[in-house]
């Protein structure tokens, strides 16, 4: 069944969803949240959740909640009410939420707050509506079907008493009131007109009397009545219908009747009928709520059969309405393996085209060896049968529309970013034009198996503008595959969700006879229903076992699982059968039957009987001439997970041979056969299709599949026995590998790929070696690569021995002049600077756009982030435009980040805002998750300026988990210092002294200062001391500022006054920032107020007030009232004296 209406369960997004919530509004104010009744509290606290239900997702101010609960004269502590009202509605409605967890159903967002639940089966009031624009849409010619009369009835049938009925004499409430009651009154007319349609007249007499006796001055209800009349023949009480109304319309209002009750009575005195609504036909439901009977019980095949599913058939139906009238929607199938869903979609995709939809359907491979995004390529190739996309876009769409065998599209002169990003406009805006024409309903089977550039499309699609006239089907298996974050994307269309149960006894017993060519008693029917959970498949299976080994089996040894159930199917088949299913099955879900008859070697009579065996049993299917499918994705797996790694092997080998002579271009299927057979006599063809094969994902722009083809090419090059070069031709693909991590956002491990590739090129002694290996990283990353705080000397050694060659290339010599700055990044080696001034020196000579870029990058990386903040905004100007200019967005992005270290430096809160908003927009329009982390942090860094730490904790949390979930090597040591920053501010640091000795792992001696802290905290001053006896000079890097004023905070406490002299020497330049700031990513208090405290410290009270004065302006400029409200209070405990 379905639950909860349309979208009242939300789709987890690695965050505990809010049980579901129902509200009623239609009646007495109600809520029922995860099923059960809850109490909303007292007359006040109840007019604050109405108030937002009014208001519909807006926000409503506060000082307008209070002025309305109080009636204009609110007391002193109103504010504190409210607050304690708005809290008791939050552990109401989510009672699962954790104490430190955001609210995500009553929220608050200035000036007040705001309600936000699905738009589909959370409130009675909102579903009334949704249902009765899906009955507008359907009411048509085709009315006549039942369906709008259905939806209209449903409608009504919400309504349990006047709406918002306690607060009908609230100000606030009228409006709304007044709306939803004309609704409810033209869904009332809308009934009894669609009951008239149908050719009921006698039906829609009560209820168009109630409308004229209830609303006698609305002359929609007196012209229904008398229609109804007149078409049940009943003219005579008709005429005196009409009679009354101009009776009752002259005596309250003196008007005579208008122009549609004047034309009715007219028609009815001249008998004319054509105002005679027409009787309906019937009209034979498209999608069937039961199975129809077979002509011949047990000759029918199971795949032909449906069996219940009234309720889900129901809410496709409703969804497609609701697309059909102009609207969007996605529906999200889910259900076990066996549940049903592919059955599902085929009726439903049967019932659209015969609507006159448009269809396009793709179903995500469960088997390796499928091109990358191939559900799309499925769906977008059965989309262009009907709809061609613009010719423009041909190009943009050729890597999803064309073959494996196209050739690989130079890459030098363009960006895979942008490619990718032009192919999912391409394609969004290709539907756009095709729903605009006629309703389009994209399906996608099995998404769960889907690959990362599938689920990127669809995560386009959904979380993109919405496509009027485009219905989503996405079909899974809960719990499996990587979907956590499609279906957080998905969720915020309020998606319908039908969860796939299982069938009932009745209908498993429909679906038993189905079958079974015997009558089947009901205790039968009841254990097979009980054993299987109801699960069509598993029930279809074990019908197929009963037929043909009788009852006995079915009531006292049915199997303990489908699988077990197919293995004894298996038994009963001839070997012949058996063997040519156990090939197929190595061959995928779907198979062609001359690859079958070339890879087994059999006579073709053989195979086919063999084949026909299993058609005729209902392991197969036949979806296509010369093609066989497995009726279920569970044989196939059966099947393949019973061979011997021995036998598979063998049969893979003979699978990818056959697959070489009849379809060569099938790259991902070669690559995947050949690998799978593990021979070292073909293991050279399997390096040679995996990298074919990887070339062509690239194309796609799937970057983890052209990585997990390039780790096979791997793996497979080390089987091979002999060949030229071994060394190089593995450099050669570690390179490659490591360009598809970091284009994939797995910066972690590209950098383990770089360290392989640089380590085996030391070992070969080869120069030429050791260089590919160093310039293969060809991709703009923000991240430092090593571990903060340290630097590779052996690397740095061994990049500048390779640089006093002089026989390089230009565009060569660049590239190792980048990496040799990666490698000296935050360190302050002037060594750094002379090779990025060389290396955008060469870029420029040489013209290259994307060399110039790479320079430029460099060049910024390895200058004082705090000190040139002009050189900085120089640096992103060129970079911006050249990037605009040559369609680069990562580029793109890294200028618009630094912009935004310049701005932070300079305390521009305004254009950090700007850029952060920028830089955003790219990360998220590219699909660039490691960069969205950085924006995130970037967000929580403001938050935190601003003192709104709740906020800053859950940007940050986001932040941090996604470093995780792509194993930065940063991940720890920034959570770690994001925890210590905010126990510095609330002064708790000398908590934290465990994890600050976790710590000195990631930052080494600059994490003294803050261990001295702790321990100065803890009472520990001597171990305070010794802390800091080996003291490291800070590098001039984005995190300088922070560390000194560190730095400065253990100098006062341990007193340390020739150190706090140099320290107001080192600090000054840094005067008009916030500590930190340089990062965008974590911030600790204005610079000045560290150099007043210092110089307080030293007695240089004038000058400790200067800072003070100007640690609350720079306060001030960056909105944050609290560091404002310290520097004054500082400057106030100066004495005049000393001031």
């Amino acid at each position: 069944m379905r639950q909860g209406g349309a979208a009242a369960n939300q789709v987890s997004s690695g965050v505990a969803d809010p049980a579901p919530v129902g509200i009623k509004v239609l009646g007495s104010l109600s809520a029922v949240v995860a099923g059960r009744p809850v109490g909303l509290g007292g007359p006040r606290q109840r007019g604050v959740l109405a108030q937002l239900l009014v208001a519909r997702g807006e926000v409503v101010p506060a000082d307008r909640l209070i002025d309305d609960l109080w009636r204009g004269r609110p007391p002193a502590k109103a504010a504190a009410s409210l607050q304690a009202y708005v809290s008791n509605l939050r552990r109401l409605l989510e009672p699962e939420r954790g104490p430190r967890e955001p609210a995500r159903l009553l929220v608050s967002e200035a000036p007040g707050y705001g309600l936000r639940l699905p738009a589909a089966g959370s409130v009675d009031a909102w579903d009334f509506e949704r249902l009765l624009r899906c009955a507008r849409a359907a009411a048509g010619p085709a009315a006549g079907d039942g369906q709008a009369s259905g939806l209209v009835r449903d409608a009504l049938a919400l309504w349990a008493g006047d709406a918002y009925a306690e607060f009908a004499d609230e100000p606030w409430a009228a409006a709304e009131i007044a709306r939803l009651t004309e609704l409810r009154l033209s869904a009332r007319e809308l009934a009894v007109t669609l009951t008239l349609g149908e050719g009921r007249p006698g039906e829609a007499v009560p209820d168009a009397r109630a409308l004229a006796e209830e609303h006698p001055l609305r002359e929609e209800g007196w012209r229904l009545l008398a229609l109804a009349l007149w078409a049940d023949g009943r003219q005579a009480e008709a005429l005196d219908a009409l009679r009354r109304a101009r009776h009752v319309l002259a005596e309250e209002l003196g008007l005579d009747p208008g122009p549609a009750l004047t034309e009715l009575e007219s028609a009815i005195l001249q008998q004319r009928t054509e105002l005679l609504p027409p009787v309906a036909a019937a009209v034979p439901v498209r999608v069937p709520a039961s199975a129809p009977a077979p002509a011949a019980r047990g000759t029918r095949p199971p795949e032909a059969v449906f069996v219940g599913r009234a309720d889900e058939l129901r809410t496709l139906r409703e969804a497609a309405a609701e697309v059909a009238a102009g609207g969007h929607a996605v529906v999200l199938v889910s259900g076990e393996a066996g549940a049903g869903k592919s059955t599902l979609l085929g009726w439903l995709r049967d019932e659209l085209r015969r609507s006159g939809w448009l269809v396009a359907s793709g179903r995500c491979p469960e088997t390796e060896g499928a091109p990358p995004a191939w559900a799309w390529t499925e769906a977008l190739r059965e989309l262009a049968e009907h709809a061609r996309p613009a010719p423009e876009s041909a190009a943009a769409l050729a890597p999803l529309l064309d073959g494996e065998h196209q050739e690989l599209t130079d890459r030098h002169d363009s960006d895979a970013l942008a490619g990718r990003f032009r192919l999912h406009r391409a394609v969004g805006d290709w539907l756009r034009r095709a729903a605009a024409a006629q309703p389009v309903a994209m399906v996608l089977d099995d998404l769960h198996a889907a690959d990362r550039e599938t689920l990127a499309l669809l995560a386009e699609l959904a979380g993109g503008p919405a496509t009027p006239g485009l219905l989503l089907v996405p079909a899974h298996r809960p719990g499996e595959g990587e979907l956590t974050d499609t279906l957080a994307v998905l969720a915020r269309r309020s998606p319908y969700r039908l969860p796939l149960q299982g069938l009932d006894e009745a209908e498993a017993g429909q679906l038993i006879e189905s079958v079974c060519a015997a009558a089947v008693d009901m205790p039968t029917v009841r254990a097979l229903a009980e054993r299987t959970g109801g699960n069509p498949f598993y029930l279809v299976e074990s019908a197929q076992l009963l037929a043909s080994e009788g009852a006995l089996v079915a009531v006292q040894e049915v199997p303990q699982g489908v699988r077990d159930v197919l293995r004894r199917r298996f038994t009963r088949l001839p070997s012949a059968t058996v063997e040519a299913l156990r090939l197929a099955a190595v061959v995928g879900r779907e198979a062609e039957v001359e690859l079958l008859l070339r890879a087994s070697g059999s006579g073709e009579d053989r195979l086919l009987d063999a084949l026909e065996a299993a058609l005729a049993g209902g392991l197969l299917t036949e979806p296509g001439p010369g093609v066989v499918r497995f009726a279920h994705a569970l044989v196939r797996d059966t099947l393949y997970a019973d061979l011997s790694r021995l036998r598979r092997a063998r049969l893979h080998g003979r699978v990818a041979e056959a697959l070489r002579v009849l379809h060569p271009d099938q790259l991902s299927a070669l690559a995947h056969h050949f690998t799978q057979a593990a021979a070292a006599g073909t293991a050279d063809l399997a390096v040679d299709f995996c990298v074919r094969a990887a070339e062509a994902a690239e194309r796609r722009y799937a970057h983890e599949t052209c990585a997990a083809l390039l780790r096979q090419a791997l793996d497979n090059l080390a089987l091979v026995q002999d060949g030229d070069d071994r060394p190089a031709r593995r450099i050669a693909l570690l390179g490659a590998l490591l360009r598809a991590q970091v284009r994939s956002g797995a910066v972690a491990a590209a950098l383990d790929t770089r360290v392989a590739a640089v380590a085996l090129a030391r070992e070969s002694g080869r120069e030429d070696l050791l260089i590919e290996a160093w310039t293969a990283w060809t991709e703009p990353t923000p991240w430092v690569a090593h571990p903060y705080g340290t630097i590779d000397r052996a690397a740095v050694d061994a990049l500048t021995a390779l640089l006093r060659r002089t026989d390089l290339p230009p565009a060569t010599r660049c590239r190792l002049l980048d990496a040799l700055t990666y490698e000296l990044d935050c360190s302050g080696d002037e060594a750094g600077w002379t090779a990025a001034a060389e290396a955008v020196a060469i870029a420029r000579a040489e013209r290259d756009p994307r060399l110039l870029a790479l320079a430029l990058a460099a060049q910024a990386r390895v200058h004082d982030y705090e000190l040139e903040t002009s050189l900085r905004t120089e640096i992103a100007a060129e970079l911006a435009a050249l990037a605009v200019e040559h369609d680069l967005p990562a580029y793109r992005w890294h200028a618009e980040h630094l912009f935004c270290t310049a701005a932070a430096v300079r305390g521009d809160l305004p254009a950090l805002r700007a850029h952060m908003r920028a830089a955003m927009q790219i990360a998220e329009s590219y699909g660039l998750p490691e960069l969205v982390d950085v924006g995130l942090c970037q967000q929580g860094m403001v938050a935190l300026i601003a003192d709104r730490t709740q906020e800053a904790e859950r940007l940050y949390g986001r932040a941090i988990d996604g470093l995780r979930a792509r194993n930065s090597l940063h991940a720890a040591g920034f959570s770690a210092l994001y925890r210590l920053t905010l126990a510095l501010q609330q002064g708790r640091i000398a908590d934290e002294l465990t994890l600050i000795q976790a710590i000195g792992a990631e930052y080494g001696p600059l994490a003294d200062d803050l261990l001295a802290l702790a321990l100065l905290g803890n009472g520990r001053v001597e171990e305070a001391r010794a802390a800091r006896a080996a003291r490291r000079t800070i590098p001039p890097d984005y995190y300088r500022s922070f560390f000194l004023v560190l730095r400065a905070m253990a100098v006062i406490a341990l007193d340390e006054r020739e150190e706090a002299a140099d320290l107001l020497v080192e600090l000054l330049p840094l005067r008009d920032m916030i500590a930190g700031t340089a990062s965008t990513s974590i911030a600790l208090r204005p610079v000045a107020q560290a150099l007043g405290e210092l110089a307080r410290h030293l007695g240089r009270y004038e000058e400790a007030a200067q800072h003070f004065r100007h640690a609350a302006e720079v306060a001030r400029g960056w909105e944050a009232p609290h560091w404002e409200a310290d520097a004054l209070r500082s400057l106030a405990e100066l004495t005049p004296a000393d001031r």
